[in-house]
């Protein structure tokens, strides 16, 4: 029944007033039954749990005695409900019965105490959750094993097909994981995303856990919902001790995910040297490409890696390969500004540098926009073409005075850099300088032979250009060359 009153109001008569007397019924000494669980107050709730009218009553929240004081944690007030007929199987609004709540908490003692008196190891709350699923993604050992020992199904499904296997991998608890095989455990068992208990082993790195359930049969090369074995896991995950015994187990290295990914792929996207030097060893093909031909040395320059990168080359890379946007390792690393990783691809005896990208740059021109001296540098020095043009006919040395890097400007012209080559709207490298106020580049320009008087297809000169805009400083550089306004 529930604690409806706490006391019962009487009033009586006496002459020319009323006068109010409370006395205590059983239901408010109930109400101070549980007031005591709650804080602990054993001297009250041995006072008063003899005089308990029903010791299954619940709250308004449906919750027993029983229940309160396994929420408490109070083993003692336990005990004595438990002896003066507590049901350990009654349960409150949300479904939660006390072996459920022992099994949350992780309290093998408690847990032990109800299943000797009765609880069951089937009850589910709301949630579907049942008492054994609880302790395992809880990590709590001795609970496991208290409710194996009381023959706990161990391969009941809860939400989303989780299973106590599954639960206890994905926490990441070793012991729970052997003590649930040991008692029979499926360790094949997919949950509702079709991933194992090897896949949460993976992702943790937990390499022991990964060889315990590969030695009870677990399968090494079992897709989850992405298409993802627990290699392709492992790799993602950069736990590199797990992708170990992995390969040490036989699991496949060219298997593809849905997006056609490798565990190399993968593992070059994480950076994990180490991971992508073990799947190298075991034979991994560094070429394979996803599904956007991006290929693990194209990662690699995407990300800067340039460690992951040289283990590749030294395995047999294509230093060369392009992916759907025809961007190659080299051309990468200049745009993301990696430029030792791009020193680094141009002492490939093989390196193309004069390839252009689907903007018709050249890594020549990146570098220039970017304004890596030492990259032009050594470009120049595999061979790079500084005459070369773009779709709009900027030269190299026009993309270097655009960014108003004079020093460069030189070295490109010290390599015989055309420097009255003519772009769109026949502009020059000298009009683009002025236009930018950039007398040193000006300067640079002017003693390599520009063309002073030069127009450009509005008929305008660089003096001109520079006037227009007020930039005093080129202004004067041109005329110190000998231009006229």
């Amino acid at each position: 029944m529930m604690w409806k009153l706490l006391t019962r109001i009487v009033w009586i008569a006496l002459p020319g007033f009323f006068v109010a007397v409370a006395y205590s019924t059983p239901e408010s000494d109930q109400r101070t039954l549980v007031d005591a669980i709650e804080r602990g107050d054993v001297e009250t709730f041995e006072r008063l749990i003899g005089a308990v009218a029903d010791v299954n009553s619940t709250d308004e929240r449906g919750r027993s005695l029983l229940l309160v004081a396994v929420d408490r944690g109070d083993l003692n007030a336990i005990w004595a409900l438990l002896l003066r007929g507590a049901d350990p199987n009654l349960a409150d609004r949300g479904g939660r019965t006390p072996l459920l709540v022992a099994a949350e908490r992780g309290d093998a003692t408690i847990t032990q105490a109800l299943l000797i008196r009765g609880a069951s190891t089937t009850v589910e709350d709301r949630q579907r959750r049942r008492p054994l699923q609880l302790a395992a993604e809880g990590g709590a050992s001795s609970t496991v094993q208290a409710l194996l020992a009381a023959r706990a199904d161990v391969n009941l499904g809860g939400p989303r097909r989780t299973t106590p296997l599954l639960g206890a991998a994905e926490t990441g608890d070793a012991s729970t994981v052997r003590a649930l095989i040991a008692a029979g455990a499926d360790v094949k068992a997919p949950n509702g995303r079709n991933e194992t208990a090897l896949h949460f082993a993976a992702s943790r790195g937990a390499a022991a856990m990964v060889q315990a359930l590969l030695i009870a049969g677990a399968d090494a090369d079992a897709r989850d919902k992405d298409g993802r074995t627990p290699l392709m896991i492992a790799a993602a995950s950069g736990e590199g001790a797990a992708l170990h015994a992995l390969i040490q187990a036989g699991a496949d290295f060219e298997k593809r995910d849905k997006e056609n990914k490798t565990p190399l792929l993968l593992a070059v996207e994480m950076g994990d040297v180490t991971s992508v030097q073990s799947l190298l060893a075991a034979g991994a093909d560094p070429d394979t490409p996803d599904r956007n031909r991006n290929t693990p040395l194209l990662e690699a320059a995407r990300r800067g890696f340039i460690v992951a990168a040289q283990a590749l080359l030294a395995a047999g890379a294509d230093v060369n390969a392009r992916n759907k946007n025809n961007e190659r390792a080299l051309l990468l690393a200049i745009e993301k500004g990696f430029t030792p990783l791009g020193l680094a691809l141009l002492t490939h005896p093989d390196i193309e540098v004069n390839y252009k990208d689907k903007h018709g740059l050249t890594p020549l021109m990146w570098s220039c926009v970017a304004g890596r001296t030492s990259l032009v540098t050594a470009l120049i020095a595999r061979g790079a073409k500084v005459k070369e043009k773009d779709r709009s006919g900027q030269t190299p040395l026009m993309w270097a005075a655009a960014g108003m890097y004079a020093e460069l400007v030189q070295v490109l012209l010290d390599a015989g850099a055309d420097v009255n080559a003519r772009a769109e709207h026949r502009m020059t490298a000298l009009m683009v300088a002025a236009s930018k106020d950039d007398p040193a580049t000006v300067k640079a320009l002017a003693a390599a032979g520009a063309k002073l008087h030069a127009r450009a297809e509005n008929g305008q000169t660089a003096m001109m250009m520079a006037a227009q805009r007020g930039h005093v400083a080129a202004v004067r550089a041109l005329k110190q060359a000998g231009a006229e306004k």
